[in-house]
């Protein structure tokens, strides 16, 4: 559901960044990248912390308020921790329909708790064993949908402009971590995700749309250190099955989908100096073994066929590199890397909303990549400032794309298919500096050049094209101030243009400001903290698909215009 990123970050712990094909144990089956955000463990202190917040964006507010409870239960055995947040609002988007509808298509809400219980036995030094469930719940419509003009944030008419989405989202998950010696540790976790989205009626004749996924997931690991020329990796095991059920409330269609996924995969690093007689190498071999099994299914209230996808995937992806720590401050590095993800169907839930007689379909199939990335990264003046470089080359073998397919979506867009290669290279560039005074100055800047190098005979016209959502250039820019009780930053964030599928006209540059604030004080023996921003500061709208004369389809969707708002944090 797209209103699960409406997620705040708050309560999280870290959140790590990995680019390129993820063939371990993080981001599997992601080819261009992944984020992972962890959120805090419960910890042996007792701590309880209040917000509440407001922000407005083109005339419409939205209240929000959250709570953290940590509290030992059992003095450094057992600990709770507790997070609840909520946010009810309206839509920066109005709806001006005139229609009847069966629901406030303006309004937006959001919710989510978290409970974990944390158990450290004393009887086993390291070990820890965690129970999490999170639920979240979501309601509102498509963020951005408009009818067309970016300076007139309306929908004139809902029902064939934009859809409403009601998500409810519950993980379930049980962690083990057991040192077996000073050099081996064992970690295992079982986690089960069940998913419901529901598109409600909108008198349109066509009912709602009630998705519902279920998946569960195990997976024990084997983390090593120190071991002979060893100096650290991970062996591991997982199994992954999941199922998805589509069906509309009038019974016109279903879609029925499984995944099963079998992988063994393994990443180590060894000293290889001690063989060498060398200084400050590193040899880094691994890769992952998958089994990768999908059936998608689509057919209407009668049982008759609309489409099908039977997919078996059996793949080894190495990934080796060499790490050179040249001095204490740099290091030099190659990784050579390679991914997949699994075919199936794409299916457009919404083509009988806006007039198709039927279910809208398209199939594509598996997508691979192989990437070469060279980098250097280290820290100059006395560690105040430090410096990242990277470039890299990837192929990528029956690419997914979305306009490859020759059929279209309700939208007016190309479904998703494949081409037979595309290429892409490019660096990346990142710096901070310590620039005295309690200044801190932080940067980035991306050139990415792709090209579809076969396209195959069918989308010939499509030789040489750049693959969708590939901007060529990209840069932040941030200036941070960290005193004893005010911070302050501010964020440029540059975006080149772009197209988002395959065809599709070229959507504008854009570049976002946000700048924000914080102040922390006392009330009585409370500590308390203000924080104020502004995001987009100067109102830039990204039109996300034109027609072929450049000018907004009747259905468009913006970036979120200028939001200001505060919030008010107390710890007790």
């Amino acid at each position: 559901s797209a209103l699960i990123s409406r997620s705040s970050l708050r309560d999280t712990s870290s959140v790590e960044v990995a680019v390129g094909p993820q063939s371990t144990s993080t981001g599997r089956n992601a080819v261009g990248g992944t984020v992972r955000v962890y959120t805090n463990d419960p910890s042996f202190d007792r701590e309880f912390a209040l917000r509440f917040g407001a922000l407005e964006t083109n005339s419409q507010t939205t209240l929000s308020s959250a709570l953290m409870l940590n509290t030992p239960i059992v003095e450094d055995q057992l600990a709770f921790r507790f997070t609840a947040e909520n946010s009810d609002g309206t839509s920066f988007v109005r709806v001006v329909d005139p229609a009847p509808l069966r629901f406030d298509p303006n309004e937006e809400a959001y919710s989510r708790y978290r409970a974990k219980l944390l158990y450290t036995p004393l009887s086993i030094p390291g070990a820890e064993f965690l129970l999490s469930y999170d639920t979240i719940d979501t309601q509102g419509p498509l963020a951005g949908h408009i009818s067309g003009d970016p300076d007139d944030l309306t929908i004139a008419t809902f029902t064939t402009n934009s859809v409403y989405e009601i998500n409810e989202q519950d993980t379930m998950l049980a962690r083990a971590i057991v040192p077996l010696s000073n050099n081996v540790t064992v970690n295992a976790r079982a986690a089960r995700l069940e998913n419901s989205l529901l598109f409600p009626d909108v008198d349109t004749g066509f009912g709602s749309i009630d998705v519902e996924q279920k998946e569960d997931e195990v997976e024990v690991f084997l983390l090593f250190n120190d071991i002979g020329i060893l100096k650290q990796g991970v062996i591991g095991l997982i199994y992954n099955e999941a199922t998805e059920r589509q069906r509309t409330s009038l019974d016109l269609y279903s879609v029925d989908g499984e995944i099963e996924n079998r992988a063994l995969y393994t990443e180590l690093e060894f000293d290889v100096d001690s063989v060498l007689g060398t200084n400050g190498r590193t040899l880094i071999a691994g890769g992952r073994y998958e089994v990768a099994d999908r059936v998608s299914y689509v057919a209407t209230a009668g049982g008759v066929p609309i489409a099908s996808s039977d997919l078996s995937v059996e793949e080894f992806l190495p990934k080796f590199g060499l790490r050179y720590e040249a001095r204490d401050n740099l290091t030099l590095g190659y990784t050579y890397s390679e991914g997949f993800r699994p075919g199936g169907v794409d299916v457009d839930l919404l083509a009988p909303l806006f007039g198709a007689p039927t279910v809208v379909t398209s199939l594509f199939g598996p997508e691979f990549l192989k990437q070469h990335e060279i980098y250097a990264r280290g820290r100059a003046f006395d560690d105040r400032v430090g410096f990242t470089a990277t470039a890299f080359h990837y192929t990528y073998e029956d690419a997914q794309v979305q306009g490859a397919s020759a059929t279209i979506d309700s939208f007016g867009v190309y479904q998703f298919g494949n081409v037979p290669e595309a290429i892409g290279r490019g660096i990346e560039l990142s710096f901070d500096a310590d620039v005295g005074s309690g200044f801190t100055l932080c940067g980035s800047a991306g050139y990415l050049d792709t090209e579809i190098t076969d396209p195959g005979a069918t989308l010939a016209a499509f030789q040489g094209a750049s693959l969708p959502r590939a901007p060529k250039r990209t840069a932040t820019l941030g200036l941070s101030y960290e005193g004893r009780k005010f911070d302050a930053r501010a964020t440029v964030n540059f975006v080149n243009s772009q197209t988002s599928a395959l065809g599709q006209p070229i959507i504008d540059s854009s570049t976002i400001v946000d700048v924000s604030g914080g102040y922390d004080f006392e009330i009585g023996n409370t500590d308390a903290r203000l924080d104020l921003f502004v995001t987009n500061l100067f109102d830039a709208r990204d039109l996300t698909r034109l027609d072929a004369a450049g000018t907004p389809f009747s259905q468009t969707a913006v970036i979120r215009p200028r939001t200001i708002g505060f919030t008010v944090t107390t710890r007790f």
